[in-house]
């Protein structure tokens, strides 16, 4: 007989109680095994198959009627559609002047220098979308940040270990971009090739959308830096109290065969 293994995982402290109207799954400890991990333990409960609660009844789904639906079809035909594409970025932004932005799309990749500091625009990833005249563009971004002291010392290693020059971490200085608007320089070299045209054109939007937002996504970054060094201060005052580890596992048999008749 086939058998597999459930397995179940809770805290041993502070474990929460079960929502209203939810009993506690009951288990029935046959065997148990302590693992200690130094600041806390691993506990280990071979029990008895539990009572699982049954599954959530799901309401019927609501089936449009044929006049919602010619509606919605005239509606959507009436109204002329937009491109939809995700941004998927990474970004590594220097002395908090100049970004570097990678992407990989077609096959190639592609770099682009831009005087935009990213982290302004890390909030701005799937709470709201860049919209143009034909096309809206969601942001997923991926940043990091290196001072002028961090490059350099990235850049000794790489020399002093003899790595060609394109692993060298360079970007143009601040003053090659505009003081008035934000602008970007696209990277030709033997790693990358020119992003194509439908690229560009979210880059301009991105950065239109920037220069048209810009003091209010600086406002936010603020708040949500503020947040997380109250929330740092906080931990360190209220150090998380490390909690064993309780698992309760059990074997469920598989499906009897079927009975074979015989001759």
């Amino acid at each position: 007989m086939l058998l597999t293994c459930l397995v179940s995982i809770s805290f041993a402290e502070d474990t929460p109680a079960p929502a209203a109207g939810k009993p506690a799954i009951k288990f029935q400890v046959l065997k148990q095994r302590t693992i200690d991990l130094g600041n806390r333990s691993l506990i280990l409960n071979r029990v008895l198959p539990p009572i699982l609660p049954a599954p959530p009844t799901l309401a019927p789904p609501v089936v449009p009627t044929a006049a919602e639906i010619a509606a919605w079809e005239t509606a959507e035909a009436e109204q002329p559609r937009k491109r939809f594409e995700i941004l998927f970025l990474s970004t590594t932004v220097y002395d908090r002047k100049v970004t570097e932005v990678r992407w990989f799309g077609q096959q190639r990749n592609h770099k682009v220098f831009t005087n935009i500091d990213f982290n302004y625009l890390a909030g701005v990833g799937g709470v709201e979308e860049i919209e143009t005249d034909d096309a809206i563009y969601m942001l997923m971004l991926g940043i990091a940040n290196l001072t002028s002291n961090e490059i350099e010392g990235f850049n000794q290693y790489v020399r002093q270990n003899g790595w060609p020059k394109r692993h060298w971490k360079e970007s143009p200085p601040a003053a090659t971009f505009s003081k008035a608007r934000s602008e970007y320089v696209v990277v030709e070299d033997e790693l990358h090739t020119p992003p194509p045209a439908g690229d560009l054109a979210a880059f301009d939007a991105l950065h239109i959308y920037f220069d048209a937002n810009k003091p209010r996504l600086i406002e936010e970054h603020k708040v949500r830096e503020a947040a997380n060094a109250e929330r740092q201060r906080w931990l360190e005052k209220n150090p998380p109290i490390p909690q064993d580890v309780v698992v309760h596992y059990w074997r469920k048999p598989s499906e009897q065969p079927k009975n074979r008749r015989t001759k």
